[in-house]
This record gives C-alpha cells, structure tokens and sequence, in this order.
C-alpha cells in the first residue's frame, strides 16, 4: 500500500478483497451494515449521503 494511506483504508481493502466470499466484509451475515461499520466510515453521515446532503 502506499505510505500515504491510513491502517484503516488499509484494513477495509484488505478485508474487501478477501477471496473466501463466506469471509469477506460486506458478504457475511450483517452484508452492507459491515461495511458501514467499519472504522474507516466513522465519520460517516450516512443519513445525509442518503437524502443526498453530503
């Protein structure tokens, strides 16, 4: 990974880009909400993405 990325991009990509679908964020019980979750969306307003106010 570049140096100018943060640990967290880096843990989402890494954990997107496992190849064992059953493991993978986002394909697992919970799918999007995971993803969601992550540490990387913290600040994430996703009400305001949603209605399109970000």
């Amino acid at each position: 990974f570049p140096k100018v990325m943060s640990n967290d991009v880096k843990d989402l990509v890494n954990r997107v880009l496992v190849i064992d679908v059953s493991k993978r964020l986002g394909c697992m019980k919970n799918g999007a909400i995971d993803v969601k979750k992550h540490k990387w969306f913290s600040n994430m307003n996703w009400y305001g993405l949603y209605h399109k106010k970000v």
